[in-house]
């Protein structure tokens, strides 16, 4: 539905062309403001593994 809204406005080349990834500034976001929380979630994940023999799903940073 957006592209075909913006049939008229956007050139053929930009409608057609293949999609992109966004890489997400993670270690960004990781190392700024939020890294003590950060560090929690981590500890809470190893946590879980450890007690329940879960997976990291996602949580790939050292800490």
């Amino acid at each position: 539905m957006l592209k075909e809204s913006q049939r008229n406005s956007l050139p053929e080349r930009v409608l057609n062309r293949r999609k992109r990834g966004f890489n997400a500034p993670v270690s960004h976001w990781f190392g700024g403001e939020f890294e003590d929380m950060a560090k929690r979630i981590r500890y809470c994940c190893r946590m879980f593994k450890i007690l329940n023999g879960g997976s990291m799903i996602g949580v790939s940073t050292n800490a």
